[in-house]
């Protein structure tokens, strides 16, 4: 907020009144509470018994907690104290009314707020002969008690002993013993909090250490299940070894076998039966050997199998071990990159908070690319020099408002360009006439602001547009030449048509333009059906968009044909007035037309000079006085004339802000309210007038 003469000291005050400090608290919305306290790891941590899923629960402790902090902080205290002014902008106006009957009947009805803000604004009101009012006002609301109750409450220990003592002299041991008890409370409290701090301080260790001895449970048992594969792989390689060995013997005895099967065969009968039977008999034990180890085998295949089956377990787990411990790895990680990530927004955004408007005077101060330093001028026309390493963005231009953010130590650290979505780049005609620079193409005419250089009159130029912001007018602030291969169109004729859709026009009258031709001796031949230039077609169009007199009109029908005789007629561009009606082109027009009675009420309108002396003959068919100041002039004697006017319009679209310095300080010390209006037509300005000073409706006509 401004440093303002006549309200430093009071808000300086205030801000050591803890009472005032108890209504603003509990005059303040939840989310703005949770605002204030998010950034503060103290009140954060106090408060978060009572502050559930982003809901406050417990209003009275959270505002206990706020005032306490505050008591310490003066911080605290001043965003508390403006941020409500800020927002209570209606209410802040009562100090600047006189203190009499009609003021008293308006502050009783509600016009600036509920009881509890009154009450805060008679805390806040300096003057001394409007203290009967607020008594007499507040007296008969039970409201205001019960809200004084509850700020008295809620102070806690933020509310300076010295305070209850003086309120009643009278009282001596038995306010004492109360503000004993009281303390006793809070001091009650704030041990409760800290142990409710260490008991979730408590759990957080223990479940850190429970994490800490799941990771280290499940380390082990992946090393063990490591180790018992690693056995299992040499017991399978032992196995397969086995039954190799096995597979060999079973081979050599059925090789044996069939050695006997053949010397069966070829009939060796003359052996005796002794021998016949001894060789059954090793037949027979060869058989035995054959099956015990075909049953071996399959025994050991299906241990095998077996081990296989737990191998493949085995790696299973390892596997799926292998893949938690990855996945907290990345959570860790991504953890540790988001936290990285809110620590440089909370810093870029502080930066951007810190920050504040600037205007780009100079992109190189020093002449070299190396040694580049910028020169921004701030909105109270201090400038300043920026080091070296701070450049502003690449298509910045001279003229241009630029945020500069600033680090935590105060420091600047970065340039934004928050007018980038509105700046245009256009190419065009550079024309100088009388000392006077424009640029022209068939979109209309801007005029130059930007150095001119060794540009020549007719040389095609790129440029760049910036829209009117604060003092700035709109217009071209920064210049370059581009090559382009004009067609020439020597000794051709341009049809009345072609002229007409080249300069956008609604109507064209041929006498009318043959005869200004004649009159302004412009370069060419009137001929049959259109002119033959005397040069380049292009040289001519651009000759008739400067000097040809086109009146602009808006699309009602009753403009159009009040304007149809006027020769040159165009439709008027958006944000543009209307030469008819003065009003501008995108403004809706209603289909009736309200009669109002003021009363005779005497205005101050400033600005918006291309419809001000209008203001005046309009408006005075509804009662009201208008006084109308140019919006770039100084108030001069207009000053002294303030106290009678019983409101002051402000016309943003034409005003400068050197006369809003002036304005706003004149208007305060007389009591006069200052409103802004941000159309400039006649029937917008009265439509604010009717939102602010709520006339009689005199008549309604269709």
């Amino acid at each position: 907020m401004p440093t303002d003469p006549f309200w430093e000291p009071v808000f300086r005050r205030a801000m050591d009144d803890p009472e005032i400090l108890a209504l603003i608290a509990q005059d303040t919305p939840d989310r703005m509470l949770s605002d204030l306290i998010k950034p503060n790891p103290a009140m954060a941590l106090a408060t978060a018994p009572f502050i559930k899923h982003g809901r406050i629960t417990s209003h009275k402790q959270v505002l206990q907690v706020i005032l306490r902090q505050a008591s310490r902080e003066e911080s605290l205290r001043r965003v508390l104290l403006y941020q409500w002014v800020n927002d209570n902008a209606v209410a802040m106006t009562f100090p600047t009314i006189p203190p009499d009957e009609s003021a008293a009947k308006r502050l009783a009805a509600g016009e600036f707020g509920p009881p509890l803000k009154i009450r805060i604004i008679a805390r806040l009101d300096p003057r001394e002969n409007a203290k009967s009012l607020y008594k007499s006002v507040l007296a008969g609301s039970d409201e205001n008690a019960a809200a004084e109750t509850r700020a008295q409450q809620t102070t806690g220990s933020a509310v300076l002993p010295t305070d209850t003592a003086s309120a009643d002299p009278t009282s001596g041991n038995k306010s004492v013993a109360t503000l004993v008890k009281r303390l006793e409370g809070d001091l009650s409290a704030a041990r409760s909090e800290i142990r409710e701090l260490r008991r979730k301080l408590k759990d957080t260790e223990s479940a850190r250490s429970d994490a800490d001895r799941r990771l280290s449970i499940e380390v082990e048992e992946r090393r063990r299940l490591e180790k018992r594969i690693e056995d299992e792989q040499k017991q399978a390689i032992s196995l397969r070894r086995e039954v190799s060995e096995v597979q060999a013997q079973v081979v050599k005895l059925l090789a044996e076998c069939a050695r006997h099967e053949e010397l069966i065969c070829v009939g060796e009968t003359k052996k005796s039966s002794d021998d016949t039977e001894g060789k059954l008999s090793i037949t027979k034990s060869d058989s035995d050997a054959i099956s015990i180890s075909e049953a071996r085998i399959i025994e050991l295949e299906e241990l095998l199998c077996r081990r296989d089956a737990a191998i493949a377990r085995l790696e299973h787990d390892i596997d799926r071990f292998r893949d938690t411990g990855k996945a907290q790895l990345d959570a860790e990680k991504a953890c540790k990159r988001l936290q990285e990530r809110l620590g440089s927004t909370e810093s870029a955004l502080a930066g951007m908070r810190a920050g504040g408007l600037y205007r780009l005077i100079l992109r190189d101060a020093e002449g070299t690319e190396r040694g580049f330093r910028a020169l921004i001028e701030g909105a109270d026309a201090s400038r300043l020099l920026l080091p070296s390493n701070i450049r502003p963005p690449k298509e910045a231009v001279e003229g241009e408002w630029l945020w500069l953010a600033r680090g935590p130590n105060g420091q600047p650290f970065e340039l934004f360009a928050p007018e980038a979505a509105v700046r245009r780049h256009i190419s065009g005609t550079l024309r100088l006439n009388e000392g006077k620079a424009t640029v022209e193409n068939d979109d209309g005419v801007w005029p130059v602001f930007a150095p001119i250089g060794e540009f020549s009159d007719g040389t095609p130029v790129a440029a760049t547009l910036l829209p009117a912001f604060l003092e700035r007018p709109e217009g071209v602030w920064a210049l370059r030449a581009h090559e382009v291969n004009p067609i020439s169109h020597d000794e051709e004729i341009i049809s009345f048509d072609t002229i007409r859709r080249r300069l956008g026009l609604i109507s064209l009258d041929e006498t009318a333009l043959r005869e200004w031709i004649h009159d302004k001796c412009i370069p060419c031949t009137p001929e049959t059906g259109g002119l033959r230039p005397i040069g380049k077609i292009e040289a001519l169009i651009s000759e008739l968009r400067r000097s040809l007199p086109v009146r602009a009109v808006c699309g009602h029908a009753d403009c159009r044909i009040h304007a149809q005789s006027n020769p040159f007629l165009r439709s008027a561009r958006p944000d543009e007035l209307c030469s008819v009606c003065f009003e501008e082109a995108d403004e809706k027009k209603s289909g009736h037309t309200n009669s109002y009675d003021f009363g005779g009420t005497r205005v101050l309108i400033v600005g918006g000079d291309a419809v001000g002396p209008h203001y005046r003959e309009s408006l005075a068919r509804h009662h009201l006085d208008v006084t109308w100041i140019s919006g770039f002039e100084s108030l001069g004697a207009m000053r002294a004339g303030l106290g009678d006017a019983r409101l002051a319009l402000v016309v943003l679209k034409q005003t400068s802000h050197t006369l809003l310095r002036e304005l706003l300080p004149a208007a305060r010390n007389r009591g006069v309210r200052v409103a802004f209006s941000p159309k400039r037509g006649v029937s917008g300005v009265l439509t604010r007038l009717v939102e602010l000073l709520k006339p009689r409706v005199a008549s309604v006509h269709p």
